[in-house]
């Protein structure tokens, strides 16, 4: 059914052949992605792989199998090339997912479409990255917008994942320098069953 409705929008769904060509395509050398299929048509991409798709064709599709630089399906495209892959048990695919990231785009971003709440706090909480956009056209909010909440920017901050020093969407916020000034005050130090309580309760002091 999935694969149905992404066909009624536009998606085209390569076979096995055609799925080779594409990527001889993307990746001439086999690493690096080819400049000249970026941001392109899918009729472009589909023409410059000698694959015959239907006019109207918006996306190629291609089904997932391998995760990392085996098959580079799995990674980053910045194309109109959708990998689709099959899933059983919703864990089991976020940790697939964040092998996805670790290998392109640790830190970046996830999107999810659904009705279920805990779907959407699992995915929250266990995928690492800055931003999860929830029933939203992903490439389309994840740098802000104004239905979104998320501040606009050109620039996204992916955390310590990848090594960078903020996972915020880079904005005029920090642009700013901030001046703190400090004046004494009454000092309080907290004891360690305070900071600790919850782990000494469980695992002791020893």
């Amino acid at each position: 059914k999935m694969i149905g409705a992404l066909e009624s929008e536009g998606g085209y769904m390569c076979n096995t052949e055609e799925k080779e060509k594409l990527r001889k395509t993307l990746w001439p050398d086999g690493k690096r992605l080819n400049r000249d299929i970026i941001a392109k048509p899918a009729l472009d991409i589909a023409k410059a792989a000698w694959i015959d798709v239907p006019e109207d064709t918006k996306f190629l599709m291609v089904i997932g199998e391998k995760i990392g630089p085996e098959d580079r399906f799995s990674g980053e495209k910045l194309s109109v090339v959708l990998t689709v892959w099959k899933w059983t048990d919703f864990g089991e695919m976020v940790e697939r997912m964040k092998k996805m990231h670790k290998f392109s785009g640790e830190g970046h971003s996830a999107s999810i479409h659904t009705n279920h709440q805990d779907r959407v706090e699992e995915l929250s909480i266990k995928a690492n990255v800055g931003r999860v956009e929830v029933n939203m056209p992903h490439c389309l909010v994840n740098s802000g917008s104004w239905y979104n909440g998320q501040p606009f920017t050109t620039t996204i901050g992916c955390g310590t994942w990848p090594g960078n020093i903020t996972s915020d969407n880079i904005n005029w916020r920090h642009m700013l320098n901030y001046t703190w000034t400090s004046v004494p005050i009454p000092e309080y130090v907290p004891t360690d069953e305070e900071l600790f309580g919850d782990y000494l309760k469980k695992w002791g002091k020893d």
